[in-house]
């Protein structure tokens, strides 16, 4: 009797000891848990909000540009048209985020475009560079000071275009000068760190 009084007793500490541990290791747990979210969540949602912001130099290009009509039509192979949109509120015509194929039907409208340009802006014929602009109703054109460099332009994002590269790297090596190029001087609105705009109008009424 007193054996089994014993062992009784012996289980019942045990038992206690037992659920302490566990309820120690528990409220552990609780604690580390709470103290990982607190300390790690605000960095985690910091790294999650780390907002990549574009910048450009272009002031004096995006300021000309939004006292222009908000209709306007700027044509452009440079890499600056990207950004005109978001910092000008006015739309391109094509820009190199355009050329990629996320889209069949979408690229289908998109890639004429591009090899219109490409033809406009380094065709030594005035008349196809007037016809490209009327065809889109372009306002302005522009273009980058190195934009009739042959070595620049076989690293431009249009070379992927091959065949229309090729062409437009022939006419840069022939004479007469692109159309384009003969009137950068004559029709040119405004020059901003390397970019020059170019007025459509200008050139529609320009002869050579």
């Amino acid at each position: 009797m007193a054996a089994a009084m014993a062992l009784t007793a012996l289980l019942d500490w045990g038992l206690r000891c037992l659920s302490r541990f566990w309820q120690q290791s528990i409220a552990l747990g609780l604690i580390t848990g709470f103290t990982i979210i607190t300390v790690g969540y605000p960095t985690l949602l910091n790294s999650f909000l780390n907002v990549v912001y574009v910048r450009s130099s272009q002031i004096v290009l995006y300021e000309y540009l939004q006292q222009q009509p908000k209709d306007i039509r700027i044509a452009s192979l440079t890499r600056e048209a990207e950004n005109i949109p978001a910092f000008t509120g006015r739309s391109v015509l094509v820009s190199p985020g355009h050329s990629l194929a996320y889209h069949q039907g979408y690229y289908e409208q998109i890639r004429p475009r591009i090899l219109d340009l490409i033809t406009a802006q380094y065709t030594p014929d005035l008349a196809q560079l007037q016809t490209i602009i009327n065809r889109y109703n372009i306002d302005f054109w522009l273009i980058d000071e190195r934009s009739f460099n042959p070595d620049t332009l076989s690293r431009q994002w249009i070379r992927q275009f091959k065949p229309e590269l090729a062409v437009a790297l022939a006419w840069l090596q022939q004479q007469p000068p692109p159309a384009l190029q003969q009137l950068q001087a004559t029709c040119t609105d405004i020059r901003d760190q390397g970019k020059i705009l170019i007025s459509a109008q200008c050139l529609l009424k320009s002869n050579l």
